[in-house]
């Protein structure tokens, strides 16, 4: 199947911290313990946004689409923080769709408004009532949480890097 032009296959949601590309340069050729801890502080950080985003996920009005694939929610060490949704596991109990398949509609809603061509009984196709309300790129979990816990992020990031260049 074809993809779409100007549709990329990963999601992101940065939160800027200055001077952090030329640290991750300079942290390739540091010591293997030193970028062990990074990880595992980056990890640590990422555990605390997948927390918060299971919480804020049973709140969402569609709460149950996103019980669906919230099994497959977990953080994933690495030089920075991150989380992984979806991917080819099946959702809910396990028969069905792959969560991957439906985790942007329930993370940004459907369309909101029906198209409709004036003067014909048909009204077209794109739009469903399956997922929630559509709200654009800012997302009902995953991105609001980021946004959310923007500070958080900068401040724990930088105090486990400290952690892990303190033992060099």
């Amino acid at each position: 199947m074809a993809r779409a032009r100007g549709l990329s296959k990963t999601q992101y949601a940065d939160v800027e911290m200055f001077g952090l590309d030329d640290f991750q340069r300079q942290l390739r050729r540091a010591p293997a313990d030193t970028r062990k801890k990074v990880s595992q502080g980056s990890k640590q950080v990422a555990d605390h946004l997948v927390r918060d985003m299971r919480r804020r996920a049973r709140a969402v009005p569609h709460a149950r689409q996103y019980a669906l694939v919230l099994p497959t929610l977990r953080s994933v060490a690495g030089r920075t923080p991150r989380a992984r949704l979806g991917g080819s596991k099946r959702a809910g109990s396990g028969k069905g769709s792959k969560a991957g398949q439906f985790i942007y509609g329930a993370e940004f809603g459907g369309r909101k408004n029906r198209r409709t061509y004036p003067g014909r009984w048909f009204t077209g196709g794109g739009s469903t009532m399956q997922f929630a309300p559509h709200r654009g790129r800012k997302g009902y979990v995953i991105f609001p949480t980021i946004t959310a816990n923007h500070e958080f992020i900068k401040r724990e990031y930088t105090k486990q890097i400290k952690k892990a260049l303190r033992r060099i």
